[in-house]
């Protein structure tokens, strides 16, 4: 059977914006405001959709790369920390070279990624190999967040959309 759920997302927000905001008591702008942004998330999602997977590996394969860069700082830091990150990098690098992972698998593990990276940085501080550590993180920071700002653009939050690269263009960073 045919996957529909693009032309289903498609439709609910077109009943939204054609049938139900029109519908809604104009005296009660709480409850106009809010179908409003229902209508908006259901439009978001349809546009997203095709690419949450890509999203979720790109994000993986960052967390991976930014942690394999700092783990011998991390170790020097916090051995029980440096260890965490080795147990997960091993998991992670068998999650990202499996094309057959679902994607709530290769989300939850760049989560787990992100985390140890949080934690690398805060138990960095004050150290002489801290330095490194958050230096690495900024260095990275780059990447992903040209990825998230052209993951939301439709969304209209950019002052000049215009800077922002493509989705593609920020996926091929990592999803090469």
């Amino acid at each position: 059977m045919a996957d529909h759920t693009r032309t289903t997302l498609a439709a609910a927000a077109r009943a939204m914006r054609d049938v139900i905001i029109p519908a809604v008591d104009p005296n009660d702008p709480l409850a106009l405001e809010q179908a409003k942004i229902v209508a908006q998330v259901l439009e978001f999602v349809e546009q997203r959709i095709d690419h949450v997977h890509e999203r979720a590996r790109f994000e993986l394969l960052h967390y991976l790369a930014l942690l394999q860069e700092i783990r011998s700082d991390v170790a020097v830091i916090s051995p029980a920390l440096g260890a965490a990150i080795e147990q997960e990098l091993e998991v992670a690098a068998v999650i990202a070279a499996d094309a057959r992972v679902g994607t709530p698998t290769v989300a939850d593990t760049a989560r787990s990624l992100a985390e140890l990276v949080s934690a690398s940085v805060r138990s960095s501080q004050g150290e002489a190999s801290g330095l490194r550590i958050e230096l690495a993180v900024l260095d990275a920071a780059k990447e992903l967040l040209d990825m998230q700002r052209a993951w939301f653009l439709p969304q209209g939050w950019e002052s000049d959309p215009a800077v922002v690269p493509s989705l593609d263009a920020a996926f091929a960073v990592r999803l090469q």
